[in-house]
């Protein structure tokens, strides 16, 4: 579902909005997605305690038909065609990416935001390999993540519409160093704000990116 999911979510924030806003509409995006990972655990384990966890399947599948309305409604605005592409080969692509900096830096990137958004498959190790916690730990590692990453994006969107190369550097050193600290908390409430840490520097991170 993510393979298809978030590419076409990520294009269509271009095609919303166009190219002269897409800085501050990438942000108010993570901004919504990331008080969403804040919030949703939250009102999920409210759902299952209440009534059942069917109930909460029920509830998260009616929250689409909203979304799906506005996408069936929606057109997009009218755009050029694009011109055709010559067929090459993906040696070809391979070697035209290791040549080109900015390609391979949005490669190099690409690679790194899918270790460290990866929350679906590290976060659960952590929680029950590591820390020995259950469901609702595992529901506020979650939301640590979130409410960090909601004023990340903020920022983001404060840092003005021309990202800089040292700029998108030191916010991807420091989101490294939030991560390795993050993996070495020896306390299950310095994990949790290991994760805040890492949900805001690497949100910057990634929407300045």
């Amino acid at each position: 579902v993510f393979t298809v999911d978030a590419p076409a979510r990520q294009v269509y924030v271009m095609e919303i909005v166009g190219g002269a806003n897409v800085a501050g509409a990438i942000s108010l995006n993570e901004v919504v997605l990331n008080a969403s990972r804040a919030f949703g655990p939250a009102l999920g384990g409210v759902i299952i305690a209440t009534a059942s966890v069917w109930a909460c399947f029920l509830f998260n599948a009616l929250w689409f038909l909203p979304t799906l309305i506005v996408l069936v409604r929606q057109r997009p605005a009218a755009r050029e065609p694009a011109a055709r592409a010559e067929r090459g080969s993906v040696r070809d692509g391979v070697r035209y990416a290791l040549t080109a900096p900015p390609i391979l830096a949005c490669l190099l990137m690409a690679v790194t935001a899918g270790a460290v958004y990866n929350v679906g498959v590290v976060v659960p190790l952590l929680a029950t390999r590591i820390f020995h916690v259950g469901g609702a730990e595992y529901g506020a590692m979650l939301a640590a993540f979130g409410l960090g990453a909601v004023p990340g994006a903020i920022c983001a969107a404060a840092s003005g519409p021309r990202p800089s190369g040292p700029e998108v550097r030191r916010l991807g050193l420091a989101t490294g160093i939030a991560v390795v600290t993050c993996a070495c908390a020896p306390l299950f409430p310095l994990a949790l704000a290991g994760l805040m840490a890492v949900g805001m520097i690497s949100i910057w991170f990634i929407a300045r990116a």
